[in-house]
């Protein structure tokens, strides 16, 4: 099993993804709601950016910080490294192989394919598709609820170190549900919400889930008073298993053809820029459940996409197990740091990685969707 040694990061400019100068500051969305700008857009800027950062000479190499095993450790400050378990999935352990990419240019392909998923109507197919993207995500919230129960538990008896991994354990298994870009509305953003935005920021009532358990535990603040917040999360994760068929959840179609390339897209946006990261670190852990999630989705809707351009499928499956590979090879003796504190060159392979997958990617809503 691999490990994550958590570095909380006190000040997001420290990331070399951050503060004035940085590719990332100019060319990323930092704030939800999300912006004007067509999404996929905003990916065609960043990507070539983002891997240039990756090669600057600017670009800082910090050295790692000593992990400390979490059972040292009561209460921690939030620049305190710490190390938790990472669940690993069977699709993590795929070895990489030689792929060729699809010769369709992400910048050209950006605004088709926001055209088609926006005005168009589901192939015939998807529909059914997306219904079996509903019961997957329904099975995976399921495993998410337990996990909030362990979580609660581990705060009620004030319990950091089991605390700190358990949380971790719930927001990878939220990764895998694939609900990028906020596409399950006000019920997602309760589960897995950011302080971006709210006039109180971190300390705002209305920060809460995921993010904000993760806020408090690498925070130093009192387990107890966290427990209020797990409860509340565990009300929103019921909401949200009921209404998950609705149609401003995941009960459009439409939203499936997008959702595959969205994941990943997200993952480089929110995780691997550092702008989620509320003291855990978990930038690669998340990347890799969302890895898990794309391969779900990308099976569902593989028969579709065959049906009009065969090879897609076989070469991002070969990407996303380079990507994986990617990963893993960030960690250091198993460990997988913050970004901000992982070699220079173990980062360009990661963005690397899923630049190119994200570029193969770029097809799927056009061909998932007809146009008039």
């Amino acid at each position: 099993m691999g490990h994550l040694a958590n570095v909380g990061l006190a000040n997001r400019d420290e990331s070399p993804f951050h503060g004035i100068g940085s590719p990332y500051c100019a060319a990323m969305p930092f704030r939800r709601p999300r912006p004007s700008l067509p999404k996929r857009l905003v990916a065609a800027l960043a990507l070539p950016l983002a891997i240039a950062a990756c090669g600057s000479a600017a670009a800082p190499t910090p050295a790692a910080p000593t992990p400390v095993a979490p059972t040292t450790v009561a209460s921690p400050p939030a620049t305190a490294p710490q190390l938790v378990d990472v669940p690993t999935s069977p699709a993590s352990a795929a070895a990489p192989t030689s792929t060729g990419t699809p010769t369709s240019g992400l910048a050209a392909g950006s605004a088709s394919t926001l055209a088609g998923a926006a005005f168009g109507q589901p192939v015939p197919g998807l529909a059914e598709a997306n219904e079996r993207y509903i019961t997957y995500a329904a099975g995976i919230l399921a495993t998410l609820a337990a996990d909030v129960a362990t979580l609660r538990a581990d705060l009620a008896r004030s319990d950091t170190a089991a605390a700190r991994a358990d949380w971790l354990t719930a927001q990878l298994e939220w990764e895998r549900v694939g609900a990028s870009y906020d596409s399950f509305g006000p019920l997602g953003l309760a589960v897995d919400g950011l302080p971006d935005g709210l006039p109180g920021g971190v300390e705002d009532p209305g920060f809460g889930g995921l993010h904000r358990l993760e806020y408090g535990l690498w925070h130093g603040q009192s387990l107890a008073s966290l427990v209020p917040v797990a409860d509340k999360l565990a009300t929103d994760v019921a909401a949200l298993s009921t209404h998950l068929g609705d149609p401003d959840v995941a009960g459009s179609p439409g939203n499936l053809s997008l959702r595959v390339h969205e994941i990943l897209e997200d993952a480089l946006r929110d995780h691997l820029s550092g702008i989620d990261d509320e003291g855990a670190g978990a930038a690669y852990a998340m990347t890799s459940a969302d890895v898990d999630a794309a391969r779900a989705v990308l099976e569902i809707v593989a028969p579709l996409v065959n049906d009009h351009l065969p090879q897609l499928v076989a070469t991002a499956t070969n990407q996303m197990n380079e990507l994986e590979a990617a990963l893993d090879g960030a960690k250091s003796s198993g460990t997988w740091l913050a970004p901000a504190a992982t070699p220079l060159a173990a980062r360009q392979r990661v963005d690397a990685a899923i630049g190119r997958l994200l570029e193969t990617l770029v097809p799927v809503p056009d061909l998932l969707m007809e146009t008039d």
